[in-house]
């Protein structure tokens, strides 16, 4: 059986998993496959979930909030912002939920600081000089 290599590359850093057999992935057409003798592709993964299957059978699951991937030469690489991965699903569910809970909280605070800032900058202009 023909296997590949997978590098996941995001902004906390790079990662190898080597003997992949087989990704499942979506994008904007729908759920796609992989196998190691798969034609040359590049597209954009929609948010959600990826499996992949090592050669000693072992699944993995990948949540991202999309990415671009490419395929060729026995190499699969996936750039997204952030991925969890693990053996589980239910736990990489809940690892995005979380995380996406948390930058919304985050982006909630920065619109908030960037409103003071604006209620602020318009004070001090109607000031006289």
């Amino acid at each position: 059986m023909s296997d590949f290599r997978l590098e996941l590359v995001s902004e906390e850093g790079h990662e190898s998993i080597d003997r992949i057999v087989s990704f499942v992935g979506a994008d904007e057409s729908g759920s796609f496959g992989i196998l190691a003798n798969h034609e040359p592709l590049i597209t954009i993964l929609s948010w959600g979930l990826c499996h992949l299957e090592t050669a000693d059978g072992a699944t993995q699951h990948i949540g991202m909030p999309g990415g671009v991937l490419s395929f060729d030469g026995g190499v699969l690489r996936i750039a997204t912002p952030r991925y969890v991965r693990a053996a589980e699903s239910e736990i990489v569910l809940k690892q995005l939920d979380d995380r996406m809970k948390t930058e919304e909280e985050d982006r909630r605070h920065l619109r908030e600081v960037l409103h003071n800032l604006d209620r602020e900058f318009l004070r001090r202009l109607a000031q006289p000089l």
